[in-house]
């Protein structure tokens, strides 16, 4: 995520390199607030001894901190902000359905359960909103409705 906003940055599409940062770090810092919070075990504790195939092996199977899912939550909001920028919006279609692969994905390795990836999901696009609206109030005409980021 932070190469595609260097790489944009470099690219002269600064406001969106630095919407893409700021939903980064917003939906990062939620997440870490909750799991401080809220310190759930993962799957991996629970199948543990288990004849679970999915396991990657030579991957570290992180035992807590499971709720809410840090990937999926920065899939989103960079799926999310992706989406608001683009003026064709099939492309939406498409940042999201990579998201949610990514959510799947977390599920799939047993690193999440889904309520994990749902809450992840949810708190990526809440940031990605919260992001946009105050880019659209503070920019003033560089955000107008019709003009877009890319």
């Amino acid at each position: 995520i932070i190469a595609l906003a260097v790489l944009l940055f470099f690219l002269k599409k600064r406001p969106l390199s630095l919407m893409i940062v700021l939903s980064y770090a917003l939906s990062g810092i939620f997440v870490q607030i909750i799991k401080y919070f809220y310190n759930s075990a993962r799957p991996g504790k629970l199948l543990e001894g288990m004849d679970y195939h999915n396991f990657v092996e030579g991957v570290t199977l992180h035992t807590l901190n499971s709720f809410p899912s840090g990937h999926t939550t920065s899939a989103f909001a960079l799926a999310a902000i992706l989406g608001f920028a683009v003026k064709n919006k099939n492309y939406s279609i498409s940042f999201l359905l990579i998201a949610a692969m990514v959510g799947y994905s977390r599920i799939y390795l047993g690193q999440h359960f889904m309520v994990d990836v749902l809450a992840g999901s949810v708190i990526g696009v809440l940031s990605a909103i919260i992001v946009e609206m105050l880019f659209r109030k503070w920019s003033g005409k560089l955000f107008q409705k019709n003009n877009k980021y890319f």
